[in-house]
């Protein structure tokens, strides 16, 4: 008989990982009532999913399992539908601070929010397993279950390959809202992948670039800014050439012009050497610049 830590480490894929980490204010109680309850009841593509939760009290084999030279685990969780298995690895205490000043620090959350996730007390860290091989499918499903996970009493979702980080009430549904919708029609640089303003550069005219985008098979985006207020723009121009190219999987390189309308036009370039430390990527990075 297949043990449960067994199919836990079997739900695997080769290729990028894809994982959400989830914060807490509290100590993590281990329900595992209470956990499935809040699963079952955020969305109906739940409600043949199976939920199966290991505990590591007692099985010291397991707390250091996943993550050796990290905190101690208290329970593993693998969580089933449809394409997706999600691996979920329970730990009652707070994050290493290196995700949190990558994600947390520069993300465009509320001041107190940003407080109460530098603050908390226990999370969890998710990966997605399973047939469904499609990235954004992936994420999507990834993000489905990190969303209803989060209202357990989440402060935040983070993604750290992608150094971003969202209040976890924004994927709470309201009333007659499909929150399934509402996630695949977010912007791709919300969650999926990242979208930070770096420190280099003069202060009036900074470096924005994205992060994550080649698990997707995209390119990494940059451009200086003209200014600080330009920052909203160009995270509307990088979602919308990044879906673009996702959507018609088109070819982009450096050399090419891309014209998002009249007036807007970009020539794209590869990085220089002198922008090589701060545009790094594990995949393909392309500069945009306005074309005259």
């Amino acid at each position: 008989m297949v043990t449960f830590f067994e199919r836990f480490s079997a739900s695997t894929l080769p290729g990028p990982v894809f994982s959400l980490q989830l914060v807490y204010p509290e100590a993590w109680t281990f329900d595992a009532a209470a956990v499935d309850l809040a699963v079952r009841t955020y969305h109906p593509e739940f409600a043949e999913a199976i939920l199966e939760w290991q505990s590591a009290e007692g099985m010291p084999e397991l707390r250091v399992a996943v993550s050796s030279d990290g905190p101690p685990m208290v329970a593993l969780g693998l969580l089933s539908w449809g394409g997706h298995i999600i691996r979920i690895v329970a730990f009652d205490s707070p994050m290493p601070y290196g995700p949190i000043a990558s994600c947390v620090v520069p993300a465009l959350m509320p001041t107190d929010v940003k407080q109460d996730a530098a603050a908390h007390r226990s999370h969890l860290l998710l990966y997605h397993g399973g047939p469904e091989t499609d990235p954004h499918e992936r994420m999507t499903g990834l993000t489905l279950a990190g969303a209803a996970l989060s209202t357990l009493g989440a402060t935040a979702i983070l993604n750290e390959e992608a150094r971003t980080a969202i209040p976890a009430f924004d994927l709470w549904p309201e009333a007659d809202e499909d929150i399934v919708d509402t996630i695949c029609g977010l912007p791709f640089l919300y969650l999926f992948a990242g979208f930070v303003r770096t420190s280099v550069g003069a202060p009036e005219r900074p470096w924005i670039r994205t992060f994550g985008c080649g698990r997707f098979g995209l390119p990494d985006l940059a451009m200086q800014a003209k200014g600080l207020g330009e920052a909203s723009a160009v995270f509307t121009w990088f979602n919308a050439i990044l879906n673009y190219v996702r959507t018609t999987d088109s070819g982009f390189h450096p050399g090419q012009r891309v014209a998002l309308s009249d007036e807007l036009q970009f020539e794209l370039r590869a990085p220089q050497p002198a922008e090589a430390d701060f545009l790094d990527t594990d995949g393909t990075m392309i500069v945009l610049e306005r074309a005259t």
